[in-house]
């Protein structure tokens, strides 16, 4: 019966006005059906929620970029005065700048215990701050 207090059904099966035999029976069936979903829902519940954070992320980018682009066609900016090479430069320069702090980082989670690899935690402090890159959030 502990192990069905911890599952939450505790209160659920005191209210059956039953034997204790039957009601062991019972909230164990009970148990285990709640059990079998939440494995089913952990399995398939993440990878939804998963796409549904990238599909967030993906109409708030969207929607940044169309906004940034209608507020340059304001100014009267065309494309054809986009310079390709400034913008790979000043990308480079960007995450150049980055790296000391992830690598701070880096050190951190190695003092707190958790060893990743430099290239696994510049990645993650790099995807981390892509969400500073857009004023309106979708969340």
């Amino acid at each position: 019966m502990a192990n069905l207090v911890k599952l939450g059904l505790g209160h659920a099966c005191d209210e059956l006005n039953l034997s204790p035999h039957f009601r062991g029976h019972i909230c164990t069936v009970i148990g285990r059906a709640r059990l079998i979903m939440g494995i089913l829902f952990c399995r398939h519940g993440i990878r939804l929620l998963k796409v549904a954070v990238l599909a967030l992320v993906v109409w708030g980018g969207h929607r940044t970029i169309a906004e940034g682009f209608t507020q340059l066609r304001q100014n009267s900016w065309e494309i054809n005065q986009l310079r390709p090479g400034r913008a790979v430069i000043a990308g480079a320069l960007y995450l150049i700048s980055q790296f000391p702090s992830g690598w701070f980082w880096h050190g951190v989670l190695n003092a707190l215990g958790q060893f990743v690899g430099l290239l696994k935690t510049m990645r993650g402090y790099y995807i981390g701050h892509l969400g500073n890159m857009c004023r309106e959030r979708p969340w």
